[in-house]
């Protein structure tokens, strides 16, 4: 339940975020950690998912969140079950 205060701050039109604050600067370094027994490539020397090891095609643009199919991504972060995804995390 919310107190009338912040009931009041939630009624509030949303302020727009600051381009500086929304997309700060990074400092060019990508790090990334692996597990070498999952459906996909993961190594060294490149990444794929799972779902697309086995194909000849070029990779697609990744998807706007209105285009996402959702119940990929639930098997994506699922790990009970062992479904190849379209998504590499």
């Amino acid at each position: 339940m919310l107190s009338d205060k912040a009931f009041a701050e939630a009624q509030e039109p949303l302020r727009p975020i600051p381009e500086p604050l929304a997309h700060p600067p990074t400092s060019g370094l990508l790090y990334r950690y692996w597990n070498e027994d999952s459906y996909g490539k993961n190594s060294e020397t490149g990444f794929v998912a799972g779902r697309f090891m086995k194909s000849n095609l070029e990779p697609k643009p990744a998807p706007k969140c209105d285009d996402v199919d959702w119940p990929d991504f639930e098997n994506h972060i699922h790990h009970k079950h062992k479904i190849a995804s379209p998504f590499i995390s």
